[in-house]
């Protein structure tokens, strides 16, 4: 199931994307890429949220279907302004050094987890997650580097390995996440 979900999220996703960038910049209108970006960036974080709902039941060991990687529309709005947000604070970090946007992205890499499963908004699931990864980085950041060469391996059969290789992170992360979640009172956020 979890590798349909990836067929699924990496056609639909992929596609808008790839059908973005077939009408050449000159074709497309400064309203236009805007819109593909919304658009890309809509569909892919309601993609995202849905295979995080779907791996935290696989992890927890609830019965998951593929209706699942539907089932969080009513937490879309949060998740695109904390994609946004998360975004934004990458990008300050990368320019005050590389360094910087890395340890910005583990520090708020667990923010959709919050989102999905306790149900924040926005701004309390950013510092949730700083809350949670603050004590985690070295093993946040080992995971990343693993599931980064893992992801390398995957590409080399013409990207026919990702079609495991991104079932098998997004079940780790779920599992990371449940194992660091329950190390911050919800009752702050």
């Amino acid at each position: 199931m979890m590798v349909c979900s990836t067929i699924l999220n990496v056609m639909i996703g992929g596609g808008i994307g790839f059908a973005a960038a077939m009408l050449k910049n000159e074709y497309l209108t400064l309203g236009g890429q805007i819109a593909s970006q919304i658009t890309s960036l809509c569909v892919n974080t309601y993609f995202q949220i849905g295979m995080i709902a779907l791996s935290l039941k696989v992890v927890r060991g609830e019965p998951a279907e593929i209706s699942d990687l539907f089932s969080q529309t009513h937490k879309l709005v949060p998740a695109i302004v904390a994609s946004i947000l998360t975004g934004i604070g990458v990008v300050m970090g990368m320019f005050a050094l590389c360094i910087g946007g890395l340890f910005v992205w583990a520090l708020l890499s667990f923010t959709m987890y919050f989102i999905v499963d306790r149900d924040l908004d926005a701004i309390p699931a950013l510092q949730a997650s700083v809350e949670v990864a603050k004590g985690n980085l070295g093993g946040i950041f080992g995971f990343w580097l693993a599931a980064m060469a893992l992801g390398f391996l995957g590409l080399i059969p013409c990207g026919l390995g990702l079609l495991v290789v991104m079932p098998m992170i997004n079940l780790a992360m779920a599992h990371i996440y449940l194992a660091v979640s329950d190390t911050v009172p919800m009752d702050d956020f």
